[in-house]
């Protein structure tokens, strides 16, 4: 359950393909296709078809230069829609992003451990950025404030794409800490040599109790807000920190699997009167049934308080509150292939009816790594050997 190398799940895979190497290339992939139904897609155009295929394919390629250096990305090529925050917009495109890539410096010991890494990272904030594979993710969706801030940085508070900074992460036997300083919010995510960024500080720690069993929080603080000066000088987005804080468990002993998350925000706005302040909550539990088939469930809610802007008399409801329950039974074909068919269930405050359901199919394929060693330690020569 520690977090050895943020997003090691990943990258252990890519070590695996290059073991023992001193200099070698490898590249895991994940292929993932499939279908939604909801009405979420008729939301622009009541004439739209409720159906859309979706499909992501996953690049992890991985560099290893001797024994401590290192260099990884993460490249995805997806459809639009593909996630369910994406539903709302019924045009198809495709996309081909560059979630991570960077370069680091490693080395361990016995029972310690530790990493720094620079370029581009996925946010250190809470624990569902581990599990953004569909390999790993045992449901289609993803937790309620995990997402773009394409749709709504307050609505997405934490993004799933990378920002541009430096990580320093250590394991201490039972305890792990990762620390990020990156060019802008995690809810406002800015490209390396865009405007308006403000640069935060985000960091997290977790104590694996027993096997199996670990706890941990997260926080992030910084400046959220583009620039603001052409509209509201003399105030500057820096001057304007937002807030986040998070509380993380995971524990699984034999057929059972459960993660749970609960994470608090804070977002100032310049003479706001009242400022919005933002809960986020998940349980999700899996049960394996056969080697070959399970059911995984996730419950989640997000609520919000009031705002209050400079020219309302009176605070408001900044956003409906939402519950959303997923519902997913995965089986496995073979070691590289599985199915996973489910359902969401989204309820808005106020907003009665089904059509933000959402019905979801995957099939997911993860590639035999393709890999290449260009040297090797001799056997003699290895530690232990």
């Amino acid at each position: 359950m520690k977090t050895t190398v943020w997003c090691g799940a990943l990258l252990s895979c890519a070590a695996w393909a290059a073991e023992q190497a001193d200099l070698g290339f490898a590249v895991p992939a994940t292929l993932t296709g499939g279908v939604i139904h909801t009405h979420r897609l008729q939301s622009e155009d009541s004439d739209a078809s409720p159906v859309a295929p979706a499909f992501r394919t996953m690049w992890y390629p991985t560099l290893k230069l001797g024994s401590h250096w290192f260099a990884s990305a993460s490249i995805q090529v997806s459809s639009e829609p593909f996630f369910y925050f994406q539903s709302y917009e019924s045009e198809r495109k495709v996309y081909t992003t560059l979630i991570q890539g960077y370069a680091g410096y490693t080395r361990s010991g016995e029972k310690n451990s530790d990493t720094v890494k620079t370029g581009k990272l996925i946010s250190a904030f809470g624990s569902f950025p581990l599990r953004y594979d569909d390999e790993v993710n045992p449901l289609i969706d993803v937790p309620l404030g995990y997402g773009s801030a394409e749709y709504g940085p307050l609505d997405y508070p934490v993004t799933l794409y990378g920002q541009p900074g430096v990580e320093v992460s250590v394991n201490l036997d039972r305890l792990d800490a990762r620390a990020q300083f990156v060019n802008s919010s995690p809810a406002n995510p800015r490209p390396l040599f865009a405007g308006g960024q403000t640069p935060n500080w985000v960091g997290g720690a977790g104590y694996t109790i027993r096997q199996g069993f670990r706890v941990g929080g997260s926080l992030y603080r910084g400046g959220f807000l583009t620039d603001l000066r052409p509209r509201l000088p003399p105030d500057n987005p820096r001057d304007f920190p937002a807030t986040g804080a998070g509380v993380e468990v995971q524990w699984s002993r034999g057929h059972w699997g459960v993660n749970a998350e609960w994470q608090r925000f804070h977002f100032p706005y310049p003479r706001w009167p009242v400022n919005p302040t933002l809960k986020f909550g998940y349980v999700e539990v899996k049960r394996t049934l056969h080697p070959r088939l399970y059911v995984a469930t996730r419950v989640g809610y997000n609520t919000y308080s009031t705002r209050q802007t400079s020219r309302e008399p009176l605070p408001v409801v900044f956003e409906p509150n939402r519950q959303a329950y997923e519902l997913v039974v995965g089986f496995r074909l073979n070691r590289s292939q599985f199915l996973k068919v489910g359902y969401e269930w989204l309820h808005k405050d106020g907003i009665p009816g089904t059509r933000e359901n959402v019905f979801g199919v995957q099939f997911v394929t993860t590639l035999q790594p393709w890999s290449k060693v260009f040297s090797r330690t001799p056997s003699a020569a290895r530690p232990g050997s």
